[in-house]
């Protein structure tokens, strides 16, 4: 026999109550030439159970069991095992429509292209009214290179080039070229963010991406998933480390696949903005600490009194600012050392 189009890889851990929905949309696929490796990742419910009489319906699946070692190794695992031309990644909880693989494969195959694309619609714990289901969109690149997307047209990082740290850094929602994934050696990272480190070494290896303008995917979220911990951060929480061994592991792929100099730039402009974007969250969560000590009208006083020591003399002469007191957004208007402030919606 020969060898499956596309291998759709699924990482399987405790999932008992959601599995099936995913099974029966991979067996409903109108493209039948597919293998289905389900990597069992040390289950103690009934997934194993579910899996295994699955298999007896469809010979398509493959179950491979191993002791828990997350979601990272398990798709490790998939890769490896992998017979398919392409590549599928599926987690256990969401589904595809019927349709999804037959369009992306030939998409795929026209085009020539190593990865190609499909949007994503989220639900919230299988709910399906409007308020609990919403498109993840597509980031807005630059309006020529956002059109040759949006019509199909192949494209390549360099298009991308000033928003390759900014990509939608799904997993799930891609095709791959399975010997583009391993000649290049891509591989998951056992950390949290897995998905983004794979996705954006994808992108940077790739001579052609293709996008498919179908919301294909349905990604459940759920509090207890891989992708949603039940573990909540504290009020207070510095985790510079953290910042920085994630911006380490970025340059590590960057010089792993000889593009830290082409992405220097950018490279420098994303650190900057990554470690901004904390500073001002550490900065709200030391002025809760402040907040709780003062009430409504003395924490607008005091604010007041912390933003006109921030002033220059110029600034005390003219200067607008936009402006935040209890919830309410203001335009700051200081005008010869008077303030005022002009209620925005």
């Amino acid at each position: 026999m020969s060898n499956p189009k596309i291998s759709v890889i699924v990482p399987i851990y405790n999932v008992d109550k959601y599995l099936e929905k995913g099974l029966d949309s991979l067996i409903a696929q109108t493209f039948s030439d597919i293998e289905i490796i389900c990597i069992n990742d040390g289950s103690t419910d009934d997934s194993l159970k579910i899996l295994e009489s699955y298999k007896e319906k469809d010979s398509r699946i493959k179950v491979i069991s191993q002791e828990n070692s997350g979601v990272s190794a398990a798709r490790n695992v998939g890769i490896e095992n992998a017979l398919g031309e392409y590549i599928y990644m599926m987690d256990p909880d969401d589904w595809i429509d019927n349709n999804t693989l037959d369009v992306m494969y030939h998409k795929a195959k026209k085009n020539n292209a190593e990865i190609v694309e499909c949007d994503i619609v989220e639900h919230r714990d299988f709910k399906f009214d409007k308020k609990s289901v919403k498109k993840l969109k597509l980031h807005k690149y630059k309006f020529l290179t956002q059109l040759k997307i949006l019509f199909g047209f192949n494209y390549s990082p360099k298009d991308i080039k000033n928003n390759i740290f900014y990509i939608r850094a799904n997993s799930i929602n891609k095709l791959y070229l399975t010997s583009f994934i391993r000649e290049n050696n891509i591989k998951y990272i056992d950390i949290g963010t897995e998905d983004f480190y794979f996705c954006l070494e994808c992108f940077l290896n790739a001579k052609k991406l293709c996008y498919i303008k179908k919301n294909f995917y349905h990604y459940v979220k759920r509090v207890g998933s891989y992708s949603n911990p039940t573990d909540k951060p504290t009020e207070f929480n510095i985790n510079l480390n953290s910042i920085n061994a994630n911006l380490k592991l970025i340059e590590d792929i960057l010089i792993k696949s000889n593009k830290l100099e082409e992405y220097k730039k950018e490279f420098e402009s994303y650190k900057i903005k990554a470690l901004s974007s904390e500073y001002l969250l550490i900065a709200k969560s030391i002025k809760r600490l402040f907040r709780n000590n003062l009430s409504d009208s003395e924490y607008t006083k005091f604010e007041q009194v912390v933003e006109n020591k921030k002033q220059s003399f110029l600034e005390t002469i003219f200067s607008v600012h936009t402006h935040t007191s209890a919830g309410m957004y203001y335009k700051k208007i200081i005008f010869l050392g008077y303030t005022f402030l002009i209620k925005i919606s």
